[in-house]
C-alpha cells in the first residue's frame, strides 16, 4: 500500500470520527450502521463486505442454513462421520453454498438479495456431492480412471472454489492456484 492510499484514508476516518455522536456510537453498538458506516467498514475490513438479505424470509432461511450446516458437523464429530469421500464432499458443498450466499460476484452487486448467477452456483455447489453420494461406489470403483461425468463434476467443483476463493479473498490467491495448476 503506498503513502497516498494509507492517507486517503486516515483522512477518511478522521472525517468519519468528527461526525460520531453518543447516538451513534450507541446505535453502532447494537449493530445498527449508517449506510456511510458501512461502506467505511468495507473499504477497510474484507470480511464485513457480506450481503445482508432484505428480505426476512432470506434472512431466516439463510440463518438456518448456517445453523444446519454447524449442526450436521458437530453431530459427526461426535456420532461419526459417514463415508470419508461422501462427508468431505457434503462438507464443501455446504461451505461452498453458503460462501455463494454471503458474497457478491462484484462489490458494485446489490448486497441485498441473491441473483439468479449465484443462485445457479449454489444449486451446482450441492450438486457436485449430490453426484458423489449417488454414484459412491462407481466414483470409488474408477480411481485413476475417470469417465467424463466425474471429469465434468471435478471440474466444475474446481472452478467453484476458485470463484469462492476470489469472492472471499480476493483474485490473488485463484491466479496463484491457477499458476500451480499449470505447473
Amino acid at each position: 500500500m503506498q503513502a497516498s492510499d494509507i492517507r486517503k484514508k486516515d483522512t477518511a476516518l478522521a472525517d468519519a470520527a468528527q461526525d460520531v455522536s453518543d447516538e451513534a456510537v450507541a446505535a453502532a453498538m447494537q449493530g445498527i450502521l449508517t449506510e456511510e458506516q458501512h461502506k467505511l467498514l468495507g473499504t477497510f475490513d474484507k470480511e464485513s463486505d457480506v450481503r445482508t438479505p432484505a428480505q426476512p424470509v432470506a434472512a431466516k432461511l439463510f440463518y438456518n442454513a448456517c445453523i444446519f450446516v454447524s449442526l450436521y458437523h458437530f453431530i459427526t464429530s461426535f456420532a461419526g462421520t459417514p463415508v470419508v469421500l461422501e462427508h468431505r464432499s457434503l462438507h464443501v458443498g455446504m461451505i461452498l453454498a453458503l460462501g455463494f450466499a454471503m458474497y457478491s460476484f462484484t462489490k458494485k452487486d446489490r448486497r441485498d438479495k441473491v441473483t439468479v448467477c449465484d443462485g445457479l452456483l449454489i444449486l451446482l455447489s450441492l450438486a457436485v456431492p449430490f453426484y458423489i453420494w449417488i454414484d459412491y461406489l462407481g466414483v470409488v470403483e474408477r480411481v485413476g480412471i475417470p469417465d467424463i461425468p466425474d471429469t465434468i463434476a471435478a471440474s466444475v467443483l474446481v472452478l467453484l472454489v476458485l470463484e469462492a476463493t476470489r469472492r472471499m479473498s480476493g483474485p490473488h490467491l485463484p491466479v496463484l492456484s491457477l499458476i500451480f495448476l499449470a505447473y
